[in-house]
């Protein structure tokens, strides 16, 4: 039975997009706690957020950090412990949009409970020439909020304004631990208390284009122009 009213402290993991969270959120699951994934779903509703968090020991969402700790601290009164996962920016770009292909083929019910604008921006991408990076560009650019700086913009809530090593020290500290893939065991022992097992993976897609395009020096350009932020909040961690 589910302890109500508890004055622990309520674990929350910022699930970034394709950078392991299903894994993290599994780990969460089998950890013997009581929590939700998802909670974008309710969050924003004070009513079912605060009976929720009563008794959740964690909680897990694609929700920016400031608007996730303003939520979270606006129904209930518990120290917040907050976690997060990131990705290499190339390889975290190139997995999301392929996972905009991935959903239309999970089969109909999958892809029509997911909202009419990501399925209007997955068809534009199944409709593409997805082994020309000029082309792939187009389709990135065209969803520049769905794609560019998305993890800098989950972790941070606003891009950092220098990408200096002092403001993103000052801007992290507020996170009992943020990890890089690189780090996954560590941080999944951390955060659920279960010991990794290397071949639990969650959420792992197919490829339905050639990856190496992602690699090609039209695309790294871009990157560098465009995806800067996510650039430099991965350098920093990664030098850290």
């Amino acid at each position: 039975m589910a302890e109500n009213n508890k004055t622990s402290a309520l674990t929350v993991f910022v699930h970034v997009p394709k950078t392991a969270g299903s894994t993290v959120n599994a780990y969460l699951k089998r950890s013997g706690t009581l929590g939700a994934t998802h909670i974008e779903a309710w969050v924003d509703d004070d009513v079912i957020a605060v009976e929720k968090l009563k008794s959740f020991d964690w909680v897990s969402g694609h929700v920016p950090f400031p608007h996730m700790r303003a939520r979270l601290s606006a129904n209930t009164s518990r120290p917040l412990r907050f976690f997060t996962l990131v990705r290499d920016p190339i390889k975290q770009l190139m997995s999301h949009y392929n996972w905009l292909i991935e959903i239309y083929h999970r089969g109909a019910a999958f892809y029509d409970g997911h909202p009419p604008r990501i399925k209007e921006i997955s068809e534009a991408i199944r409709s593409a020439n997805n082994d020309d990076p000029l082309d792939i560009i187009r389709q990135i650019t065209a969803a520049p909020g769905l794609f560019l700086n998305q993890q800098s913009r989950l972790v941070f809530g606003e891009i950092p304004r220098t990408f200096g090593e002092q403001e993103f020290r000052e801007r992290l500290e507020i996170y009992n631990m943020i990890a890089t893939e690189k780090m996954l065991p560590d941080f999944i022992e951390k955060i659920s208390g279960v010991p990794y097992e290397d071949e639990r993976r969650e959420n792992v897609s197919p490829y339905h284009f050639d990856k190496t395009i992602f690699e090609s020096s039209v695309m790294k350009e871009f990157v560098k122009k465009h995806h800067a932020a996510d650039l430099a909040l991965y350098r920093y961690l990664s030098n850290s």
